[in-house]
């Protein structure tokens, strides 16, 4: 009888063989899809740094624009154009806007040698913070009272702070933009004047990195602030869209943007963050 027995599970080894298998292979995808899904858990409960409630963004695509067209003056008519709709109490630029795929990273490292560290960079105005709501647990934000400082003022988030500077105060110190060997450029030296806990441009499922906020000041960078920030009057619909654009074309008609509420942006990260998740979740 068990001869017999042995006779038959020999026989059948390749289909247990692959029954193992296919038990094998489901076990890792479901644990894969565990992992995943608690991963994002965590990260969706971790603090932003930013509000997106009753604030919009307006991506300014401006054709064969060059730095000249972005000056000061340009600035200043965007903001007093936007400020006069009784809908708007607040604007203010940067570089990209919360819930942006875009990003921007250089090497900083603390003045007179030691390790660089990679960190995503963020331009924004003196009335960001104000604006997209970012909460500082030390320090303060910039403005006008920095112009003419020697060094770049720079809002950090805290975890950057432990890592250039371990246990000390970052409030005060400086850090030195790493530059390559041959360049002629003069040194660029950022000062902390504010800490922010955490600052995530993705959203809510974006991984934690170190982030530094700059000061953004109209013609001294290469490519400009192509956001506009406005904080609106609670309330206003997707019908202030019409509105804005056409406000928008009267400052300058010959450039394209796209207005959005941060709240539809939100959504719009979210589906595309989570679909990879979907995805192996119907598999």
């Amino acid at each position: 009888m068990i001869r017999h027995l042995l006779k038959l599970t020999w026989k059948r080894k390749a289909r247990n063989l692959m029954l193992t298998l296919e038990i094998m292979l489901a076990f890792v995808l479901v644990f894969g899809i565990a992992a995943f899904a608690m991963r994002n858990y965590q990260l969706y409960d971790l603090p932003t740094g930013f509000r997106p409630a009753n604030v919009w963004a307006v991506d300014i695509e401006a054709r064969e624009a060059s730095n000249v067209e972005f000056a000061a003056a340009t600035y200043d008519k965007f903001k007093r154009g936007l400020e006069a709709l009784p809908e708007v109490e607040q604007v203010a630029f940067t570089s990209f806007a919360p819930y942006s795929t875009s990003s921007m990273r250089i090497t900083v490292m603390v003045p007179g040698g030691g390790p660089g560290s990679e960190i995503h960079l963020l331009e924004a105005s003196d009335d960001f913070g104000a604006v997209a709501g970012v909460r500082l647990e030390e320090g303060g934000w910039f403005g006008p009272a920095d112009d003419g400082a020697s060094a770049t003022p720079v809002v950090i988030s805290r975890r950057l702070a432990r890592e250039m500077f371990g246990s000390q105060p970052a409030l005060g110190k400086e850090l030195d933009v790493s530059q390559p060997p041959d360049s002629k450029s003069p040194r660029q030296v950022l000062k902390v004047v504010g800490i922010t806990g955490e600052y995530r441009n993705g959203g809510e499922l974006m991984s934690p990195q170190p982030v530094a906020i700059m000061r953004f000041i109209p013609g001294t960078t290469l490519t400009g602030a192509r956001t506009i920030i406005l904080k609106v009057a609670p309330g206003t619909t997707r019908g202030f869209e019409a509105t804005l654009n056409k406000q928008l074309k009267l400052i300058r008609n010959d450039w394209a943007y796209t207005a959005a509420p941060l709240s539809a942006m939100r959504g719009s990260a979210l589906k595309s963050q989570l679909a990879p998740l979907i995805v192996l979740s119907v598999i």
